[in-house]
């Protein structure tokens, strides 16, 4: 008798369907979380904590500050006093050479013995406790750093505030976020909301807008000379950090000698100017924020007449 064959429709047991389940949820909970990509109720904490940091970080902006125009009259005008003032009435001496000096052998003392941290200019330093550090840095650096700060700009260092006030920032939020169980990208957050504080500043006192006008001013000019003097090869920049090519006339070669010999004649004229370059023919214009339109345009008209004159 011939064998019948019988098909039926598989159906899996209660247990079976019950460990399929279980196999597929326990795979999808090993999949790595998307922390660029899901929130959950720490990102409300994170933004509290945030603002505290933002607030700690303007306070400590506001504290340097006031620090460098203090110690920029103690040492000075011999005054206690933190108001901003220039030092262009102050009359040549032998303390203009001696102040300076003094001012960097505190710094070089605070950074032997204190933290070699305060050595740079702050922002990298933030980007290595960043990338290196977990985003944790070391209570000293968020004193030593301002306090090294306001000798070195106070005592006549060529240095700017905004490296130490991200520094100084980012080492509040480090300190803040390191006080809490948190993880190393909220640290992370917590320090670069103390760093963001520079923006609000630049914001607040207008240094975008003087930046660009610095920027239409140069740029105009340079643009008009570029139609009269063929030697001029492309102008370029933003802000206020603009550069010009110098290439040989009527052709596109790098003309290294007259961008050094521009930079030399600018020099003795009381004007400075930097040079740049893959092939050293570029002449770099940086000047401060503070500079007043006369003043800008009065170190123009240098070189305009010195370039007519090479």
């Amino acid at each position: 008798m011939p064998s019948v064959l019988c098909h039926e429709r598989y159906s899996p047991s209660r247990n079976i369907r019950r460990k399929i389940t279980m196999a597929r949820s326990a795979s999808v909970n090993s999949l790595p979380r998307l922390g660029d990509f899901t929130t959950d109720r720490r990102v409300l904490m994170l933004v509290a904590m945030a603002v505290l940091v933002g607030g700690g970080g303007a306070v400590s902006a506001w504290v340097l500050l006031h620090a460098i125009a203090l110690t920029t009259n103690l040492v000075w005008l011999h005054r206690f006093s933190a108001q901003n003032l220039s030092l262009s009435a102050i009359k040549p001496d032998v303390w203009m050479v001696a102040i300076p000096a003094i001012g960097g052998l505190v710094i070089g003392l605070m950074a032997r013995f204190g933290s070699e941290k305060i050595r740079g200019h702050g922002i990298p330093e933030a980007i290595e406790a960043i990338l290196i550090g977990g985003s944790r840095m070391q209570p000293k650096v968020a004193i030593l750093k301002p306090l090294s700060s306001a000798i070195s700009i106070g005592t006549g260092g060529p240095f700017g505030a905004e490296g130490p006030i991200i520094m100084t920032g980012g080492a509040i939020g480090s300190l803040f976020a390191q006080c809490f169980s948190l993880s190393a990208a909220e640290r992370k957050a917590l320090l670069v909301a103390g760093a963001a504080v520079l923006f609000g500043i630049t914001t607040a006192d207008g240094l975008i807008e003087r930046a660009q006008q610095i920027e239409r001013l140069i740029i105009e000019r340079l643009l008009r000379l570029q139609a009269a003097d063929d030697r001029i090869g492309d102008v370029r920049g933003r802000g206020a950090m603009i550069a010009v090519e110098f290439v040989k006339p009527d052709t596109a070669e790098p003309d290294a000698a007259l961008t050094n010999a521009l930079a030399a004649a600018a020099h003795a004229a009381g004007v400075i100017v930097l040079t740049a370059g893959t092939f050293g023919n570029v002449v770099r214009f940086l000047p401060p924020l503070t500079i007043s339109d006369e003043l800008l345009t009065e170190g123009l008209d240098v070189l305009t007449g010195l370039l007519a004159g090479l």
